[in-house]
């Protein structure tokens, strides 16, 4: 049979390059997610600029607002298609506020040990968003060197390897 009769009776080649899109459930909105945390940090890192006519204080309140806005974005739309984001982007927002967590400019980074016993074990990582105030706490005293799951995958395959 020729290529065009294949084509109008609806038959498909069993070589066609139907496999990448099946790679990927729902890239499209992976792609969407991944756009709206580029934008959200190009919004906080970039250099808050002033004019003449407006406030000093104008530019840079837009700019963290609109970056918030795209945190909060990000975060709706995986909650209502069901895409899982890596857990080192949700650790990079405040879920109290919406804002991208950079360490020193919108997150306070410190260590505290609250204990009665000041053992190197009972370590806390306390991230403080300066915007809202709200804290994370991750417990790190245990052992420095733990990597977690999702980070572990392609290191320990190389080194099982060898």
């Amino acid at each position: 049979m020729s290529q065009s009769l294949k084509e109008q009776m609806g038959k498909k080649d069993k070589k066609s390059n139907s496999v990448t899109s099946k790679q990927i459930a729902n890239r499209d909105n992976f792609a969407r997610l991944s756009y709206l945390y580029q934008l959200s940090n190009q919004f906080i890192t970039s250099p808050k600029t002033s004019s003449a006519t407006t406030a000093p204080n104008d530019d840079s309140t837009l700019q963290t607002l609109l970056a918030r806005g795209y945190d909060r974005n990000l975060d709706l739309l995986s909650k209502r298609t069901l895409s899982k984001i890596s857990p080192s982007v949700k650790r990079s927002m405040c879920k109290k506020c919406h804002m991208l967590l950079i360490p020193g400019m919108t997150v306070s980074v410190r260590i505290e040990n609250n204990s009665k016993t000041q053992d190197a074990k009972n370590d806390i990582l306390v991230n403080k968003c300066l915007t809202c105030g709200e804290c994370k706490r991750f417990p790190i005293g245990k052992d420095r060197e733990y990597i977690p799951f999702f980070e572990r995958g392609y290191v320990d395959e190389k080194q099982s390897q060898s």
